[in-house]
């Protein structure tokens, strides 16, 4: 009993932190995606994404006017600035993970999340579109591609998430751990009980047959 229970517990250790780490699936598209979806001509045949492209992190609204807009941009300049990015979209107005996702991003970044497109290109945000906000993106663009540091929003995100979740781990396995060691002791300690009560009426049945056997040695020697 006390085998199993133990195994039990180190399994439930092993599982613990798992849980704790899981990530919520959020659904993305790439640029391609986002505008077949939005019915935008697009000839991407002189363009691939690579790891070396900085990611745009474009939340947006499928059916959005200003979104559309800020697409048709990328898509105008995909000849000549495509080498240095990549879209990483998140549709949000059908779908609440994402959108909530996007106020965790606005809320790290210290921005308001009241509209889209909610763009990211490393720390710049652009809430909304217009065009004449074209060469700051643009900007944007190049300065992140050229940076020997590039922020990336999700990064930094992910590393006060591994400290607060390292945290949580911690407590959870030490709590498990104390209440492990309370149940496996108390098991032991009424499994000994249980042996002790045993061995007693063993005892007690061992005492009460030889007295009986005594007593039939007596009655036989007076007989005699």
């Amino acid at each position: 009993m006390i085998k199993k229970l133990t195994a039990l517990i180190l399994l439930c250790l092993m599982i613990l932190p798992v849980h704790v780490y899981a990530e919520d699936n959020y659904v993305t598209q790439n640029l391609d995606e986002i505008l077949t979806e939005e019915e935008i001509e697009h000839d991407f045949s002189n363009y691939e994404e690579t790891d070396d492209q900085i990611p745009i992190y474009l939340f947006h609204g499928r059916g959005c006017t200003y979104c559309k807009n800020f697409l048709n941009f990328l898509n105008d300049n995909i000849d000549e600035y495509g080498k240095y990015f990549k879209v990483v979209g998140y549709e949000v107005w059908y779908n609440t993970e994402n959108a909530d996702l996007m106020d965790e991003v606005a809320d790290f970044l210290g921005e308001s999340s009241n509209g889209v497109p909610f763009i990211v290109i490393g720390d710049q945000v652009f809430t909304g579109y217009s065009s004449s906000w074209d060469e700051q993106i643009l900007s944007a663009i190049t300065n992140l591609y050229n940076s020997e540091d590039r922020y990336d929003v999700f990064e930094e995100m992910a590393k006060g998430d591994t400290s607060i979740s390292n945290g949580t781990v911690i407590l959870w396995n030490l709590f498990f751990v104390v209440v492990a060691t309370i149940i496996i002791v108390l098991t032991n300690h009424f499994e000994n009980k249980k042996l002790t009560v045993r061995i007693d009426e063993l005892e007690e049945k061992l005492t009460h047959k030889q007295n009986k056997s005594s007593k039939k040695e007596t009655a036989k020697e007076n007989l005699e």
